[in-house]
């Protein structure tokens, strides 16, 4: 199973189990723009601890043309014995969560995944609305790449992909959050998880690679060396399936993209950035139950990230607060979904104290490094960047309604910062859960926000346009599981999927 070239150049390709006999089988550019996603599972965090109080909702306006009336207020810290916040969760040090980073924050309320997903482990949060743990739903006919693989293989984000060393990566201990095509560089073959195992070391070392004395001539690229066997199989093998042929043209794909990374430009910084302690080791010591390991864990991929996104190694990364290794409290990871997750009304003190932990010590811990990079112009690498934070589900754990999503930085002056907004439609309030007196409402859509995230990043629309509406990923609008009321199409109005492509209230500058 070689390809085999000139001067003996061999290269193994994948397994292709047409070829076996006999049936045989075996198992716009934005210039400098970064985008970060940190995801957390779960969710579950009350409205009254999640967000900033609702007498701040002085501005009102009209969206989905007119459809229903949303609700916006200027974020303002309160601040006492040193702790800044805008809420219970949404807190830190005041040294930390200073006004001029709250300025620079936007709060989302009001954005809804429009059908039951249960639980999809932040698998969906980026726009791959067919990952979902319910075995008897139909959504698997949709599957979509998340929309930090759209950024990744988009020529406006990297016009010029040999001045970078990675175009994206992600951090999931045990979940896949990234989805791409399987030939990403051809945009071919089916959609399927997305990832690399990586500790803070390995990171840096592929980010910041040693500089090494070119040869005296150029060398022919391996992929050069075996291309005319490689066409004769993919062109000429009466038994190359289809789906075989899908295969082999991504592994080729994705020999061409590491010979890129390996003959990318030299990193251009104004400071050598220093490696970084290697956070492997902290996973196999003791670490479930210590809320102060999960906060170096991430920090230390943070000191790596804020180097390599102000020097322009990579713009693109997803980490995920993997809740079944990361509770970031004293609770053991085994028990936190029965004990925690599932009975939040009860646990809600715990679960605030574990989110505030991480939009604290780690979402504001790299949002504060980029913003101590200030470069020739005046603006900061926070500036430059969209930092989003989502959750994989809202007040209650299932609940799909009003998913909350926190953004730091303006992506280089795209959206308009400093905003609480509300997008629920409060003319149809309802309660989705018997033990609790909090009240949802359907609101704007998920596909809306992927889509101003996508803008934002320059990627056109014509590389991610979905066939009956202007924003991203599949549109469906029923909500099936048995724990929810099953909530009419009518709720999200066609006029809401007719300005799915817009940027979101209050948020366009």
């Amino acid at each position: 199973m070689f390809l085999r070239g000139a001067g003996g150049a061999a290269l193994a390709i994948p397994f292709l189990p047409s070829l076996l006999e006999g049936g045989t089988a075996h198992a716009q550019d934005r210039g400098r723009t970064s985008f970060v996603a940190f995801l957390s599972q779960h969710g579950g965090v009350s409205a009254a601890n999640m967000y900033p109080a609702d007498a701040t909702l002085t501005d009102v306006a009209m969206a989905a043309e007119g459809h229903h009336e949303v609700r916006r207020g200027a974020l303002s810290l309160s601040t006492s014995g040193g702790i800044a916040s805008l809420s219970p969760v949404l807190s830190a040090s005041s040294s930390v969560l200073t006004p001029a980073i709250a300025s620079k924050m936007n709060v989302l309320r009001g954005l809804d995944i429009t059908y039951d997903i249960a639980h999809h482990y932040c698998g969906a949060s980026l726009g791959n609305l067919a990952i979902n743990s319910s075995s008897d739903d139909p959504y698997d006919r949709g599957p979509r790449r998340s929309i930090d693989q759209v950024m990744a293989w988009s020529s406006a984000v990297y016009p010029d992909p040999r001045a970078v060393q990675l175009r994206s990566f992600t951090v999931a201990q045990n979940q896949a959050v990234s989805w791409g095509y399987q030939n990403p560089a051809a945009g071919s073959g089916p959609i399927q998880a997305v990832g690399d195992s990586w500790t803070s070391a390995t990171l840096f070392d592929r980010l910041f690679p040693t500089p090494t004395t070119p040869p005296s001539s150029p060398r022919r690229r391996l992929v050069d060396l075996v291309y005319e066997r490689y066409r004769r199989l993919r062109d000429g093998h009466r038994r190359l399936s289809s789906a075989d042929r899908e295969r082999l043209e991504a592994h080729m794909a994705r020999i061409a993209e590491l010979e890129r990374r390996l003959g990318a430009a030299p990193i251009s910084c104004t400071s050598s950035p220093e490696r970084p302690e290697d956070n492997g080791p902290l996973l196999r010591g003791a670490y479930d139950g210590r809320p102060d390991q999960h906060v170096r864990y991430f920090q230390l991929y943070n000191e790596v990230l804020a180097a390599a996104l102000a020097c322009g190694a990579t713009r693109i990364a997803v980490l995920c607060g993997d809740a079944y290794v990361n509770t970031f409290s004293s609770h053991p990871s085994a028990s936190w979904h029965d004990e925690i997750a599932h009975r939040v009304v009860a646990m809600q003190d715990v679960m605030v104290g574990a989110q505030r932990r991480f939009f604290a010590d780690v979402v504001l811990d790299l949002a504060s490094r980029l913003e101590s990079v200030v470069e020739d112009d005046g603006a900061t690498a926070l500036d430059r960047s969209l930092i989003v934070w989502m959750q994989e589900h809202s007040n209650v754990t299932h609940d799909n309604f009003s998913i909350p999503a926190v953004t730091l930085g303006s992506a280089d002056g795209f959206f308009s910062t400093g905003n609480y907004c509300d997008y629920r439609n409060r003319a149809r309030l309802f309660s989705p859960w018997e033990d609790t007196t909090e009240r949802s409402a359907p609101g704007l859509t998920y596909q809306q926000f992927w889509a101003n995230c996508l803008q934002a990043m320059g990627v056109p629309h014509d590389e991610w346009a979905e066939p009956d509406h202007p924003g991203y990923s599949a549109r469906f609008t029923h909500v099936i599981n048995a724990d929810f009321p099953v909530r009419p199409a009518s709720d999200w109005s066609d006029a809401v999927w007719r300005t799915a492509g817009d940027v979101l209230p209050f948020l366009a500058r």
